[in-house]
């Protein structure tokens, strides 16, 4: 948008007394992130997660990642999906360089996987379900051997 101010202006005046008075009031059981469920199952749902829930999942997932500071990683699920949030809040702890994209234009020549190329994406099972199914069916409408 025409003038606007670019993101990293909003650092030019930081009180970093300020802020680390605030960072260190922050108490561990304080109520970080609200998670909502879309009520697929049943009536939407918010789960209250504190700062130590999502370091405690973090420490457990920060190493399984077999990544370096640098590499490219694609983020496709949405935010609100706790898998992605807690991978992609990982992935910026370790330093990954991470792309925010959607769903809606990941395969194919022209997809975001061929474009962005990364070392690395997190999916879930629905989705590989789906990639499956496409395949499976163009492989039934093809004549021959």
């Amino acid at each position: 948008m025409a003038g606007q101010k670019h993101w990293d202006s909003l650092f030019l005046d930081v009180d970093e007394g300020l802020l680390a008075e605030k960072r260190d009031s922050i108490k561990e059981e304080e109520l970080a992130t609200i998670i909502y469920t879309s009520g697929t199952t049943g009536n939407p749902k918010g789960v209250m997660l504190s700062h130590k829930n999502i370091i405690s999942i973090l420490k457990s997932v920060m190493d399984i990642f077999p990544l370096q500071p640098g590499d490219r990683v694609l983020s496709f699920l949405p935010m609100c999906h706790v898998f992605e949030r807690t991978a992609s809040l990982a992935y910026i702890t370790k330093s990954y360089e991470v792309v925010f994209t959607g769903t809606d234009n990941l395969g194919g020549p022209d997809g975001d996987l061929a474009t962005i190329k990364p070392h690395y994406f997190n999916t879930v099972p629905r989705l590989l379900e789906k990639v499956y199914d496409k395949i499976v069916q163009k492989g039934l409408s093809l004549t021959g051997m």
